[in-house]
């Protein structure tokens, strides 16, 4: 997917790429569990941009509030009565002031079963990825500004730059545009490799 979107796109054959990674030594990444927890996201579980975050040195109830406050600031125009709000059971998610928030913003409710994981996977599966990709950058960081610095950074590579199979080789911000315009931006190929769009 990456080397589709070079200036000049290079098709290249899934089988070759396998086969010149095990020549070389190069593996991906594995993801691990117990992924950041002072970082609030909204995702789009269509385009899977993150739309909104908050980045907190503490748990405390406000940074997750600021986060929807930031929603409806930068989305408050695409958001309708039919915006649905999906969130695990969090004592963040259950305060009476998350609820007036969701009913002032008319945001229809979801929450996740108890204990059930599986209800939050995507929001789960970014964090891990997340985690995965930028642990060693913000081990190295001394100061929360550094860190906070380096999530920035990260945000903006995820909805811009990490292209993914189940958005037709695009990244988020791509996906929402070729969803909203129909113009599809990279070149077109027929290797079967590939997940055709």
């Amino acid at each position: 997917m990456a080397l589709l979107h070079f200036n000049e796109p290079v098709i290249m054959n899934l089988k070759k790429i396998r086969r010149l990674m095990r020549k070389y030594g190069l593996v991906c990444p594995i993801r691990h569990p117990n992924p950041y927890r002072n970082l609030s996201t909204v995702k789009d579980a269509f385009t899977k941009e993150i739309l909104s975050y908050q980045i907190s040195q503490n748990l405390k109830e406000q940074f997750v509030l600021d986060t929807f406050r930031q929603l409806v600031l930068i989305h408050g125009k695409t958001l309708t009565k039919d915006t649905l709000v999906h969130s695990d059971q969090g004592a963040h998610y259950k305060s009476r002031r998350f609820d007036d928030l969701m009913e002032d913003s008319n945001f229809i409710r979801s929450m996740s079963r108890k204990a059930t994981c599986w209800d939050n996977a995507p929001q789960e599966s970014f964090f891990g990825h997340m985690k995965d990709e930028i642990e060693g950058k913000v081990a190295e960081c001394k100061t929360f500004p550094q860190v906070t610095r380096a999530i920035m950074e990260y945000m903006n590579y995820y909805n811009h730059y990490r292209y993914q199979w189940d958005l037709a080789k695009l990244s988020p911000a791509e996906y929402y545009e070729y969803s909203t315009t129909g113009i599809y931006p990279l070149p077109k190929t027929n290797n079967k490799n590939y997940k055709n769009s």
